[in-house]
C-alpha cells in the first residue's frame, strides 16, 4: 500500500473534533494529555467548551490541531503499522508533519506553534483575511490580485495553490473585497474563509521574521520518514533548513497542488488525511481521481479504512496459499512430503480459515508467522532453487504494502 498521510492547517477545527477516538483508543488519549501538561491547558476541554470565537484565536487553535494531528498519526500508526512514502502538511500541517516524522520534539512542536499563533496574532489579527476561489484560472486570478494590488490602499495576493480547481488569495479588507468583486464579474465562485488574518500574504512579513528568528534555538533532527515542502512541492533535503522554510512559510505561497503531484508521481495511491476536516482528501480527489482518499476525522472512516486494510491481507494470503498449490510437488519421498508438506499446508489451511472467520484484522507480525510457514512447505516439494527463489519473492511482494 503505497501511501501518503497528509496534514490539514487551520480552518478544519470543530467543537468536540476529539471525540470519537479520545475514549477509544490510549495512545490518542495519551498525546492529548501531554500537549495538556507542556502547554498548562486542558486540551481535550477545550475541543469540547470552545465557543466558535475560541475556534478561532490562532493561538490556542494550533497547538490544539498539532496535537490532534499528532495523536491520529501516533494511534493509526500503533493500530494499522503502515510505513508512509510520504508526509505532506497543508500551512500550519507542515509542522505536524515534520513532528511526526521526527523532526522535532512534540513538546518542542507545541511551544513553537503556540508562538507561531501568537505572532500572527500581533502581527495580523483583523488586518485581514482570506477567500477560495473557483472557477478561473491561475493566470487570471494573478493578473485580478496584481490589478487590485496597484492601489496603494489594497493589497492582495494568490497565498494558496490547492488544487487545479481551487485557489485562496488573501489580503488586506479592501484587497480581497475588490478582487472578490472583480472575479464574481468574471463568473467566478468566491467564498469568504472564516479568518481575521491575512495568511500567507506579504502582510505577514514581520511576523514571518520574528518566527523565523525563534525557529534558530529550535533543535531540528533528521526525519524518519520523507516530508514535501509547501514551498516548492519536494522534499526537505537538510534539517537545517527547516527553520528558515518555516519562517518563510508564513508569507510564501502554499504549493498544496505540487505537493500531491510530486507523492502521486511517486507512486502514492493511498492518501490518509489525519486531521480532523477532510479538505485535503477533496483536494486530491480535484486532480487524481483514481486515487484513494481517507479522512481519518470519524470512527466510521477508520472503519471504512480498516475494512480495505483487512480485504487486502486476506487476499494476499490467500494468493500466497493458491501459489503453493498450484505448484507440482516433485518430492518422490511420498512420506517425507505428506509429513512435511502436505500436513503442515492442511494445519496452515484451518488456521487461514480461523483468521478469516474470525474477520479481524490481521497484524503483520501474524503474517510474518504465516510466512514463516508457507516457505518450508514451498522448500519441501523438492522445486528447483531458481524457482522456488522465483515463488518467494512473488509471495513476498504480495505482502510488501500491507
Amino acid at each position: 500500500m503505497n501511501i501518503g498521510y497528509l496534514f490539514t492547517g487551520q480552518g478544519s477545527q470543530y467543537k468536540g473534533m476529539e471525540q470519537d477516538f479520545i475514549r477509544k483508543y490510549p495512545s490518542f488519549k495519551r498525546i492529548f494529555e501531554e500537549a495538556s501538561d507542556t502547554l498548562h491547558l486542558n486540551m481535550p476541554e477545550l475541543c469540547r467548551n470552545a465557543s466558535e470565537e475560541g475556534l478561532m484565536d490562532t493561538e490556542d487553535v494550533q497547538p490544539l490541531l498539532l496535537t490532534y494531528e499528532m495523536a491520529a498519526f501516533e494511534t493509526f500508526k500503533e493500530v494499522y503499522e503502515l510505513e508512509p512514502l510520504f508526509l505532506a502538511g497543508h500551512s500550519l500541517g507542515e509542522i505536524a508533519a515534520i513532528t511526526c516524522a521526527g523532526g522535532i520534539h512534540f513538546a518542542k512542536a507545541l511551544e513553537l506553534v503556540r508562538e507561531r499563533g501568537r505572532l500572527m496574532k500581533v502581527h495580523g489579527e483583523n488586518r485581514g483575511g482570506m477567500s477560495a476561489v473557483f472557477g478561473v484560472s491561475t493566470a487570471v486570478l494573478d493578473c485580478v490580485c496584481k490589478e487590485v494590488s496597484e492601489d496603494e490602499e489594497s493589497v492582495v495576493s494568490i497565498s494558496n495553490y490547492n488544487s487545479s480547481r481551487q485557489k485562496v488569495i488573501s489580503g488586506n479588507y479592501s484587497g480581497i473585497k475588490k478582487a472578490e468583486t472583480k472575479l464574481k464579474k468574471l463568473h467566478a465562485t468566491v467564498i469568504p474563509l472564516k479568518v481575521n488574518i491575512p495568511f500567507h500574504s506579504i502582510l505577514m512579513e514581520e511576523c514571518a521574521g520574528e518566527f523565523e528568528k525563534y525557529c534558530r534555538d529550535t533543535v531540528f533532527m533528521d526525519l524518519k520518514y520523507p516530508v514535501i515542502s509547501n514551498l516548492d512541492g519536494l522534499p526537505y533535503i537538510n534539517q537545517n533548513y527547516f527553520g528558515s522554510y518555516l519562517g518563510k512559510h508564513i508569507i510564501h505561497q502554499v504549493n498544496w497542488q505540487k505537493s500531491i503531484d510530486y507523492m502521486y508521481n511517486s507512486g502514492v495511491r493511498y492518501f490518509v488525511e489525519l486531521g480532523p476536516g477532510d479538505t485535503l482528501c477533496k483536494m486530491v480527489a480535484d486532480d487524481y481521481p483514481d486515487a484513494s482518499t481517507f479522512a481519518i476525522n470519524k470512527q466510521e472512516n477508520v472503519n471504512q479504512f480498516e475494512e480495505l486494510l483487512k480485504h487486502g491481507r486476506f487476499e494476499a494470503i490467500k494468493k500466497s496459499m493458491g501459489l503453493v498449490v498450484s505448484i507440482k510437488n516433485e518430492n518422490l519421498d511420498k512420506k517425507d512430503y505428506e509429513e512435511n508438506a502436505a500436513n503442515p499446508y492442511l494445519s496452515l489451511q484451518l488456521k487461514v480459515k480461523q483468521l478469516i472467520s474470525d474477520n479481524k484484522l490481521i497484524k503483520k507480525k501474524e503474517v510474518m508467522v504465516l510466512l514463516g510457514e508457507i516457505y518450508p512447505i514451498l522448500k519441501n516439494k523438492n522445486i528447483k532453487e531458481g524457482e522456488y527463489i522465483s515463488l518467494c519473492d512473488k509471495i513476498s511482494s504480495l505482502y510488501a504494502d500491507l
